[in-house]
């Protein structure tokens, strides 16, 4: 049976031994936290903390349709201006690091439509440069790395108007591959469906995980698929109860999978943290503007999830199965954590102060403490 621990303002069911044990510290958060190295921006709606890489603060600055990035190295104090795009249009929040450098996408503004441009930013040259571009008409493209090659989810449209998506995977060599999956692990559990669709892709270092839709005349099921690394189907599984016990839609902000967990938050703000196993899925978080912390280093074994608009920061241990949760006030409640980032055991934490007076916001950069 189905058990369920659900988070509304921090209420915990305890129940069997198995699941998760959440737990609240307070003990030398003050101290974390001020010690850590600090930098005051002028607060800005425009501004989009994008990733750390090592002690550089990666981020970009909007005006109109021109887009700045720029570079904050805690180590020296110095900004550095990497890059500026004109005709900017969107950017998704999917972004992967490979050694030093990060691929995210860009879509910018191409005629009476839009393109598509994949970006390498290289940390040690410290240059972001383009690196492939299309037209497809999927957007806020999600990308992975598997075995050193970037993956991404595109889409199309077939002259009947239904919906075409596969897998462009770039080579080590440059070389660019398409590849459509064989889901019929997922099928197989359904009568026949109108159309299949990929949602979103992630991966864990060992599988692909990919989101998926099959319609019916009437109705629409979901599934996680977990596939090798060379695309052949290892599992489904159905979590079609999910998205109607939760009200969660098929538009999908972010999708995260790993270990036995996965992350789902779609663009009305709903977030649910589950896991599952043969016995079936456990929700352990499920809370509006609940943010998973993606981490590119592998040097860590928890996983972070904020809150937007609190100070409350969530770390779940996939080893022992257990979540606690840690408050970052330092300010009486005059400030609220607007962004968070993490690399290996360091964390970002963008604050924005609630007094009006207050025109700027604050940085920390700081070690996640055991």
């Amino acid at each position: 049976m189905k058990k369920i621990l659900l988070w509304i303002c921090i209420i915990l069911f305890t129940g069997c031994s198995s699941e998760p044990i959440i737990s609240s510290s307070t003990d030398n958060q003050a101290n974390s936290i001020t010690q850590a190295q600090t930098v005051s921006f002028e607060k800005s709606g425009l501004r989009t903390y994008i990733d750390i890489f090592e002690s550089k603060l990666f981020y970009m600055e909007m005006e109109n349709t021109n887009a700045d990035f720029y570079v904050y190295d805690f180590q020296t104090g110095f900004k550095h201006k990497i890059a500026s795009i004109s005709d900017f249009a969107l950017k998704g929040r999917s972004k992967i690091i490979v050694d030093d450098t990060l691929y995210f996408y860009i879509s910018t503004y191409y005629g009476d439509g839009m393109k598509n441009v994949l970006y390498a930013m290289d940390f040690s040259k410290m240059k972001m440069e383009p690196i492939s571009e299309n037209k497809y008409s999927q957007k806020l493209i999600p990308v992975i790395e598997m075995n050193k090659q970037i993956v991404a989810l595109q889409g199309d449209f077939f002259p009947d108007g239904s919906r075409n998506t596969f897998l462009e995977v770039i080579k080590e060599s440059g070389q660019i591959e398409q590849v459509t999956l064989n889901s019929n692990a997922a099928s197989s559990f359904t009568d026949v469906y109108t159309e299949h669709n990929i949602i979103y892709i992630d991966s864990d270092n060992e599988y692909l995980y990919t989101l998926e839709k099959n319609v019916h005349a009437s109705s629409a099921e979901y599934y996680i698929v977990k596939y090798t690394f060379n695309f052949s189907t290892v599992e489904a599984i159905d979590i079609s109860s999910i998205f109607i016990d939760y009200a969660i839609t098929d538009n999908i902000g972010v999708f995260y999978a790993f270990d036995n967990y996965f992350c789902i938050t779609d663009y009305s703000g709903n977030s649910i943290l589950c896991e599952y196993s043969v016995d079936g899925i456990d929700v352990l978080l499920c809370e509006n503007d609940l943010e998973y912390v993606p981490n590119s280093s592998n040097n860590t074994k928890y996983e972070i999830f904020y809150v937007r608009n609190t100070n409350n920061i969530y770390r779940l241990d996939t080893q022992k199965g257990t979540l606690d949760i840690r408050n970052y006030d330092t300010e009486n409640g005059q400030s609220v954590i607007r962004c968070v980032l993490a690399y290996g055991n360091m964390l970002i934490i963008v604050k924005n102060s609630l007094l009006e007076t207050d025109l700027d916001e604050k940085i920390y950069f700081l070690s996640y403490e055991e």
